[in-house]
């Protein structure tokens, strides 16, 4: 993760007052003038130690595309999204915070990423005392740790190959979580480098095949050093046709295994000896 170099207390204001002035404050206001991050008069200056994007009545939305949105000094070391508030991240969107990510605290609070890099020093939490959701479909995703689903239902997913996700730390699927995979033609992103994975009795695993056409197979779907016990999600798993899906825990990660239906072989086993004899006949 990222090393933090000692300034002198002048360079220190000249670079905080710099991020201040780059796209605002601290408090995403009740009533934006719209929901671009980069309009200031959408926040108000606060004095907590994070910064919060609070929905109005569950309805505010933060678009946060092409400048850099860094969450450090003036700016707050943490984000909070709480309160129905929904955070779209799109394309050239660059965030880093270098403290947490909380979501569910005090109200719901909901991230789509397609794209763009998120950089969180320490860990995202989707462990508050309302649903959270995360969802990711293109970009990046580079964490310490994410923690789902303690106290409420809450959901990470990813959405086809093309986003990437790090935890370089634990990652802990608690009993109110749920991990979803939703494969697109070739397949999905594996959540990589776990240090320890802990799945607690409850965690919900739910896989959608229905636009998959890469064929049997062996797909990753978590990596990581150390499965903390041997508890396993509570499996959902549609949409694979002909394919025959099965979930696969080993030493190092958890794998989708697909595989063609008995029938399948079947089928085709027929098919060869209906060769064989038409070649014989000529």
């Amino acid at each position: 993760m990222k090393s933090i170099s000692a300034l002198s207390s002048l360079a220190a204001f000249g670079l905080l007052a710099s991020l201040s002035n780059s796209y605002a404050s601290d408090d995403w206001k009740a009533n934006p003038t719209d929901n671009d991050w980069l309009t200031a008069s959408n926040w108000n200056a606060g004095g907590g130690t994070n910064t919060i994007l609070e929905g109005d009545n569950g309805d505010s939305t933060t678009n946060l595309s092409g400048d850099a949105g860094s969450l450090n000094g003036a700016v707050k070391a943490g984000l909070q999204i709480r309160g129905g508030h929904i955070l779209n991240i799109l394309s050239g969107a660059s965030l880093n915070v270098s403290g947490n990510i909380n979501m569910g605290a005090a109200g719901s609070g909901t991230v789509y990423q397609t794209g763009g890099s998120v950089d969180v020093d320490d860990s995202l939490f989707m462990v508050g005392s309302h649903s959270a959701s995360y969802t990711i479909s293109g970009g990046s995703l580079t964490t310490d740790g994410i923690s789902v689903g303690t106290l409420a239902a809450s959901t990470f997913a990813i959405e086809g190959d093309t986003a990437s996700v790090e935890v370089a730390g634990a990652l802990n699927a608690n009993a109110f979580s749920t991990f979803g995979f939703t494969l697109g033609m070739t397949g999905v992103d594996t959540i990589d480098s776990i240090t320890t994975m802990t799945i607690v009795s409850g965690a919900g695993l739910v896989i959608d095949g229905s636009s998959y056409t890469g064929g049997a197979g062996t797909i990753s779907l978590f990596s990581y050093s150390d499965l903390a016990d041997a508890t396993e999600f509570a499996e959902s798993i549609s949409g694979f046709g002909s394919l025959t899906a099965d979930v696969v825990y080993t030493a190092t990660g958890i794998d989708l295994v697909l595989i063609p239906e008995p029938g399948t072989y079947a089928l085709l086993g027929g098919m060869l000896a209906l060769t064989a004899v038409i070649m014989r006949r000529r």
